[in-house]
């Protein structure tokens, strides 16, 4: 009877001393579970911390309102511009517009959105004279043919607002495009420095 009793009170310990030890597992199990949340948030708080540092610096650095337009257009990625603008110079002229031409305009129609301001000077400057123009209800539209399958098969159709800034830029073939009330782009005396379409010019003269 002495050794049953000895046992079952052994086995009680034992059990005890199992539940006890699952439990501090436990225990510890939830602890580390806390510890990382806990490290989990101070980390977000301070990327949260980081980020409104950064919006604050580039805010205090930007241009604000109208005035700021001309410096943000020094913003753009003009080297890169510029380089791109002498291979096409260097290799097409405006009848062999091809591989040249079309790096550097998608070029500029990628970065539309980073500038506040692509007017037809800046498209003048970059892409040359367009073949064809016109203006609609304030708006101005340029037309630039290029190879690109075969010859002057392909179009760039750049259309500007009242305020002479870049609104759309499309890419195309040129059988999809309708030119029928375009004229021959001239930017000589007779046209003016906006480069406006010559009056009574027909888009049947260009050639296109």
């Amino acid at each position: 009877m002495d050794g049953d009793f000895l046992y079952d009170t052994s086995t009680r310990l034992q059990v005890r001393e199992l539940h006890r030890k699952r439990f501090l597992l436990r225990a510890l199990q939830a602890a580390l579970v806390v510890l990382i949340c806990y490290v989990a948030i101070l980390w977000v708080a301070r990327m949260r911390r980081t980020s409104r540092t950064v919006m604050a610096r580039n805010a205090a650095v930007a241009p604000a309102g109208a005035a700021a337009k001309a410096p943000m257009v020094a913003m753009y990625n003009w080297n890169s511009v510029e380089m791109m603008k002498q291979q096409y110079l260097n290799t097409e002229t405006p009848d062999t517009r091809g591989a040249q031409f079309e790096r550097l305009f998608v070029f500029i129609k990628e970065d539309r959105l980073e500038r506040s301001i692509l007017s037809p000077a800046h498209i003048l400057e970059y892409l040359g004279d367009p073949d064809l123009a016109k203006t609609v209800d304030g708006q101005q539209r340029f037309v630039y043919f290029y190879n690109k399958h075969g010859v002057k098969d392909w179009c760039v159709e750049i259309t500007f607002n009242a305020e002479e800034n870049a609104i759309a830029i499309v890419d195309a073939h040129k059988a999809t495009r309708d030119f029928s009330d375009y004229a021959p782009y001239s930017n000589q005396s007779g046209s003016g420095a906006s480069g406006k379409p010559v009056p009574g010019q027909k888009t049947e003269d260009s050639g296109f």
